[in-house]
């Protein structure tokens, strides 16, 4: 719903708005994920009713999911808000490299990362010009006394990163540990 910034004002009106938003946010919550707000998946509520924001925080099919609503400034024009519903996803991944079970250099480790990662998200970290960088890779992190290789990077069909970092565990290979922040947003009616 738009509205004039203006409404806000009158304190009663601002607290009603903020309350129909609140209840909307909570039966998305009921209709897509079929948890209430008092199911015990949920991790915290918070209402900040002075800065109209309400945030749940609850666990859904092993991944941390939090969703909030809030009045956003309208992008067409000064006078004008609008109420927004922010979904954040955490999800954590480890993934085993294929045949590391055995002596590898690192690398052959970051090869392994880097290949699975440009399989399954469409990445390209060597590019054949190299003055070409894939603008989805944000930055990669390197140190091979320490074999630490670490890589953020986005994907174009949702706001927010992914955060990867390549571990070695003594005699049972390496892994391809992905930590998603995906973040979405919907304009509610």
């Amino acid at each position: 719903m738009k509205l004039s910034k203006s409404v806000l004002l009158d304190e009663f009106i601002g607290e009603k708005l903020f309350n129909g938003m609140k209840d909307k946010t909570n039966k998305f919550i009921k209709d897509i994920y079929d948890i209430d707000v008092n199911d015990a998946s949920i991790k915290s509520v918070n209402t900040d009713i002075k800065n109209y924001r309400y945030a749940i925080i609850f666990n859904h099919s092993g991944r941390s999911i939090g969703i909030g609503c809030s009045f956003e400034d309208d992008e067409k024009t000064d006078d004008m808000i609008c109420e927004v519903l922010h979904i954040v996803e955490v999800d954590n991944k480890s993934i085993s490299i294929p045949n590391t079970n055995i002596e590898r250099t690192y690398n052959e480790l970051v090869d392994a990362a880097q290949t699975y990662l440009e399989n399954n998200f469409d990445l390209n970290f060597t590019p054949i010009d190299p003055n070409t960088n894939d603008s989805k890779i944000i930055d990669v992190e390197e140190n091979e006394n320490q074999y630490i290789w670490k890589t953020l990077f986005t994907q174009p069909y949702h706001d927010g990163r992914y955060e990867v970092y390549v571990s070695v565990a003594p005699h049972t290979g390496a892994y391809i540990n992905i930590v998603a922040n995906k973040r979405h947003k919907i304009y509610l009616d």
